[in-house]
C-alpha cells in the first residue's frame, strides 16, 4: 500500500510514522512497523507472526509491502504520521480484500493517497 506525504522539514515535523492492521478478534489496530523521526525502521515484536519484517516492510517515503500474499490478508490497514507539537496528526486506512489469487507469489502493493501535514 503506498501513502506519500509531503512536510518542508519531516524532521521537524513527524515524530514518527505507524503501520497498523485491524484486528477482528479484538477490534483493534495493531501496530506492525514504526518508522522513528531519524528514519530508523522497527518492526513490532508483539505482532502476529504473520507480519512479521520477512514478510512485511517500509518502501520509498510510506509504502507498506505485505509479500506472498493471502486470503487472510483481507482486513484494513492504517498508516498514521504522528506530527510534533503545532503539528496535526493524519491518518488514512484502506481495506484491502483479496478476491483471488495469482498462479505466482506477488506482493500487495496499492496506491492508497496522498497526505498532506497540516501546519
Amino acid at each position: 500500500m503506498t501513502w506519500a506525504y509531503t512536510a518542508d522539514n519531516r524532521t521537524a515535523e513527524l515524530r514518527l510514522i505507524a503501520w497498523s492492521i485491524f484486528n477482528k478478534t479484538s477490534n483493534l489496530f495493531i501496530v506492525l512497523i514504526i518508522e522513528e523521526k531519524d528514519g530508523m525502521v522497527k518492526h513490532n515484536p508483539n505482532a502476529p507472526p504473520a507480519y512479521g519484517p520477512e514478510r512485511i516492510k517500509k518502501e520509498g517515503q510510506a509504502s507498506f509491502v505485505i509479500k506472498n500474499v493471502t486470503f487472510k490478508d483481507s482486513t484494513i490497514y492504517k498508516c498514521l504520521l504522528d506530527g510534533e507539537t503545532g503539528t496535526g496528526d493524519e491518518e488514512d486506512s484502506v481495506e484491502v480484500i483479496i478476491t483471488g489469487m495469482l498462479a505466482y507469489s506477488a506482493s500487495l502493493q496499492i496506491t492508497v493517497s496522498h497526505q498532506t501535514i497540516a501546519r
